[in-house]
This record gives structure tokens, C-alpha cells and sequence, in this order.
């Protein structure tokens, strides 16, 4: 009986261990998202505006143009690391533009 006391609190520390790791593996990826979603919705963010400026004739951007460069990274990026096959779609269609354009 006293084996088994003390392996029930060996699991228990174990368990412990690994709760702490799973939540520090959360948090970097959580950060990980965001400062991928921060530095894509800049750059989508700068390629609409320089988009504007040579289509536009130096129109501005909208206040919310920022918000929505965002949002539309994060939802590009959420649907091409979901895993779906139109995540999957969306990947090979990527490849295949770059290598057209790349032996072009």
C-alpha cells in the first residue's frame, strides 16, 4: 500500500509538471499568433496603401483600413493553419503563382 501512496503523488507532481509546460506552450504560441498577426496586417496594411497611392492618385486609407488589414491577415492565416483542404487549396495555389512568377 505505501508503493502505491507514493506513486499516486509521483503522478500527481508529474501531472503538475505538465500542466505548467502545456499552459507555457499556450502562451508562446499565443504570442507567436499575434506578433505574426502584428507584422502581416503591417505589411497588408502598407501594400493597400501603397496600392491606393498608385491606383487612387494618393487617395487615403479609411481610419478603419489598419483594423481591417488585421483582421484579414488573421483570418488568411487561421484558414491556411486549420488544416482544411481549402487551406490546403489556398497553399498550392501560392506555391504555384510563385513559381510561375519566379520561371517567368
Amino acid at each position: 500500500m505505501a508503493s502505491y501512496d507514493v506513486w499516486s503523488k509521483v503522478c500527481r507532481a508529474v501531472a503538475r509538471g505538465a500542466a505548467i509546460t502545456d499552459m507555457c506552450r499556450a502562451v508562446l504560441g499565443l504570442a507567436l499568433t499575434a506578433l505574426t498577426t502584428l507584422a502581416g496586417g503591417e505589411a497588408v496594411y502598407g501594400l493597400w496603401g501603397e496600392a491606393m497611392y498608385m491606383l487612387a492618385d494618393g487617395a487615403p486609407l479609411p481610419a478603419e483600413a489598419r483594423a481591417i488589414s488585421y483582421a484579414a491577415f488573421w483570418f488568411l492565416q487561421l484558414v491556411i493553419s486549420s488544416g482544411t483542404s481549402a487551406g490546403t487549396r489556398l497553399l498550392v495555389l501560392g506555391r504555384a503563382a510563385v513559381l510561375a512568377v519566379g520561371r517567368g
